[in-house]
């Protein structure tokens, strides 16, 4: 019997089973759980009628009791004529004769099925009856036609478990090998998406096996049970490569918003440095990524001393490119700017910035700071910092306030110039189409739409950092 169509309670389609699921997922951005919870219970999640926990969620609806009441379920079902405890639960033939005289009556011949065979006739209408019509198919992959396209003629179709249909990615133009469940199921295209260890952390291994360095890939001895992708034991530095659609809400088996910070937390607790690189980082600047890590492991190929270079201000063009092609996050606005340059231009860069917080009014914002890739500045950042102290008391502030991204490092370096750890910002998040990544800035609430609804829309899902140290130094 087919299950009946079911009515989507946010927009009204009607589907069923995993058709239903998927269009869930794809067009509102919600598991089937959380949407059953939310449209269906009114956001309240009925508890167990036992023990009063979270119950078993299936197919749409909340059970009465949890896993580990399930005893109490079939007692109650008894009660109200349904499935009763069944009579030799927990007993074996060692304990029970009851067991022994019937396994002697159903072994050998005595069994019902004994010697019995299906025909091959008795098998084609077994096979006839399992396999799904052409309207059915249809149905079942119909939310998916924006990302995929049905290259295996209807015709040809016979088993739903067993074949594999052709599907062409509307992406990338590859052509994936997959059975209708496992279509049906959320798989993703396996050359926009590949599974295992990814392209990019076995780059970021290799890379660094070529330079001589003892590395350890999916490493769980550290922080056990969590992996580490790619870890460097002479240097206790570990490396995290997030993918952007796996890390974000797009990845069908879910995504725990806090999990790239609770790992870098566990990290600093054992004494180690964790640096989280995401996809379109590695992908797009990749030099400059490799730029941080040989930072911080003292393999900076050019070094240089603050006193040798000149204290100058820069203009805005040549600041804007300086961040552009030597800073992780590129340029933003700033008010003025303190750079250090040698006989090839410069080398280190400090800008600042009227502050986005309310809270830090009184304050200049330090709003990047970089070195010039594969180069280390000795007191590069302690000669600029000052400068800009100098500045900002000219300027009638009281101090400067800056951020230290959590992803890369705890800021330890403002700690030696003489700024003080006064808190955090809690998580940050881009929006992500699996690709590359937004600011979440750009996807603000627009007229009738939440900036949740603006993202779903564009097909857009949440892809979380680890938030930034704030670091103040006040003006003597």
């Amino acid at each position: 019997m087919t299950n009946p169509e079911i009515k989507c309670r946010v927009c009204g389609f009607l589907g069923r089973g995993k058709n239903l699921t998927n269009h869930i997922r794809k067009e509102h951005g919600l598991k089937s759980e959380d949407y059953t919870e939310a449209y269906i219970h009114g956001g309240n999640r009925p508890s167990c009628e036992s023990c009063g926990g979270p119950t078993r969620y299936v197919a749409f609806q909340f059970k009465r009791f949890c896993k580990g009441c399930t005893k109490h379920a079939s007692v109650a079902g008894g009660r109200q004529g349904g499935l009763a405890p069944a009579w030799n639960q927990g007993l074996t033939k060692e304990t029970d004769e009851r067991l022994v005289a019937q396994s002697k009556r159903l072994s050998g011949e005595g069994n019902p099925f004994w010697g019995k065979r299906h025909t091959a006739e008795s098998r084609q209408r077994i096979s006839l009856g399992k396999t799904l019509g052409r309207p059915d198919v249809l149905n079942r992959i119909q939310g998916r036609f924006a990302e995929f396209e049905l290259l295996t003629p209807m015709e040809e179709y016979y088993s739903r478990q067993e074949q594999h249909l052709n599907f062409k990615c509307k992406k990338c133009g590859g052509v994936n090998k997959k059975t209708l469940q496992t279509f049906e199921r959320g798989s993703q295209c396996q050359f926009c998406f590949p599974i295992g260890v990814s392209k990019g952390e076995k780059e970021i291994s290799e890379w660094l096996k070529e330079m001589g360095l003892e590395v350890r890939t999916s490493d769980r001895t550290v922080l056990s049970p969590k992996e580490i992708d790619v870890f460097l034991p002479s240097y206790n530095l570990g490396i995290e490569f997030n993918g952007l659609y796996w890390h974000s809400e797009l990845s069908p088996r879910g995504i725990d918003r806090r999990d790239h910070l609770t790992k870098t937390e566990a990290a600093i607790e054992h004494g180690m440095q964790l640096f989280h690189v995401f996809s379109d980082e590695w992908e797009k600047k990749r030099v400059i990524v490799q730029s941080m890590i040989l930072h911080r492991i003292g393999m900076t190929p050019t070094r240089l001393g603050a006193r040798e270079l000149k204290v100058i201000t820069p203009d805005t063009v040549s600041r804007r490119d300086f961040f552009i092609n030597n800073h992780i996050s590129g340029d933003v606005p700033a008010s003025i700017a303190f750079a250090l340059e040698d006989c090839l231009g410069i080398v280190c860069c400090l800008s600042l910035r009227r502050p986005r917080q309310k809270r830090w009014g009184q304050h200049m914002e330090i709003a990047r700071f970089s070195t010039r890739v594969m180069t280390h500045v000795s007191g590069g950042l302690n000669r600029l910092v000052r400068r800009a102290i100098r500045y900002a008391k000219q300027e009638g502030y009281e101090g400067i306030v800056t951020y230290a991204d959590r992803r890369f490092s705890v800021g330890n370096g403002y700690c030696r110039t003489g700024f003080e750890l006064v808190g955090n910002t809690g998580l940050d998040y881009w929006y992500t189409d699996g690709r590359v990544r937004v600011d979440r800035f750009s996807v603000r609430a627009k007229g009738n739409l939440t900036e949740r609804a603006r993202a779903q829309r564009l097909g857009l899902g949440r892809v979380w950092g680890c938030g930034s140290n704030i670091w103040i130094r006040e003006v003597a």
